[in-house]
């Protein structure tokens, strides 16, 4: 019994040895990027490949009404008919970009591609349909591809880069993203589910883009906490669902007097669609909508600044 209870004592000791480095190494690893220390104990176990939102709400077919004639013979009776309408789309404001390698998974008995990237579709499409009707504006996203991107912010006045795995940047992208970046245009950047694999990647291949210009946390009064709603604490959800408040833990680069990077270590695209899941860590969702309101208004409110 002794043999079995000192056993016991050697797998605990062990076990608690293993977590304290991976606590340790989590924390100081994670200094200087705005996370807390809670946050950097429950970012060390948010590793690896997830998948997460429902599809894009699709759009509504609008159809008119009118009337036809059949071809001859003459007389005709007029027959009724129904075409789609498209109307003229709104501009395109912010483009949410490919990442990651194709995998696959089964849906429904069914193998299916998906990309990182893509694991929680209806984010910025969800708030954008949120803050148009708030705001009464008309801007709408669109899905982006390095490969055939024009980096012209006249163009597409931001870029979202969301994903739970780690991104890797070709060289070939790094002077045109920067160019991009310098004149005028934005870069967002989430960790969807608090995923510590995207935080890491984005600090160090977004990070690297402006020399000397690092991620920094947001102070409390930065201009982004008071573009729409005066946001002071954020309410954070833990994996077991309980919640805390603590400062925002929201991070950007300035060009000038221009925030430029946007990037939130904790989950909110998931928030922007209006969905939690028990693992990571999030700003709750109605905390969430109201950030990324305050990332539009900014983005809207600086982007003629950005260009001169």
């Amino acid at each position: 019994m002794s043999r079995h209870s000192d056993h016991d004592r050697d797998e605990m000791t062990r076990r608690r040895f293993v977590e304290r480095v991976a606590r340790d190494g989590a924390i100081l690893t994670g200094l200087g990027t705005g996370l807390t220390p809670e946050m950097l104990l429950l970012a060390a176990e948010n590793s690896g490949p997830i998948t997460c939102g429902p599809p894009k709400k699709a759009k509504p077919h609008r159809r008119k009404a009118g009337e036809s004639f059949p071809p001859l013979p003459l007389p005709v009776t007029p027959l009724r008919r129904t075409e789609r309408k498209r109307p003229p789309a709104p501009p395109a404001l912010v483009a949410k970009m490919a990442l990651g390698k194709t995998r696959f998974r089964t849906v429904d008995g069914k193998r299916v591609a998906y990309r990182d990237w893509m694991t929680d579709p209806g984010d910025i499409d969800s708030l954008l349909r949120w803050l148009n009707q708030k705001l009464g504006i008309r801007y709408r996203p669109v899905e982006g591809d390095f490969a055939h991107f024009s980096f012209d912010p006249r163009e597409i006045p931001a870029i979202l880069l969301t994903g739970h795995e780690a991104m890797r940047l070709p060289e070939s992208l790094r002077q045109p993203l920067a160019r991009y970046v310098l004149d005028g245009g934005t870069i967002i950047g989430d960790a969807c589910c608090g995923w510590k694999d995207f935080n890491d990647s984005f600090h160090e291949q977004i990070g690297s883009l402006l020399p000397g210009k690092p991620l920094q946390p947001l102070e409390p009064d930065d201009p982004l906490f008071g573009a729409y709603y005066q946001l002071n604490d954020f309410t954070y959800q833990r994996s077991d669902g309980t919640r805390y408040a603590e400062r925002p833990c929201t991070e950007g680069i300035y060009v000038g007097c221009r925030l430029a990077v946007i990037h939130s270590p904790a989950d909110l695209t998931c928030g922007w669609d209006g969905h939690v899941h028990p693992r990571g860590l999030r700003v709750v969702p109605d905390q969430a909508r109201q950030i990324g309101a305050n990332y539009i208004t900014y983005l809207l409110g600086s982007f003629q600044l950005g260009r001169f």
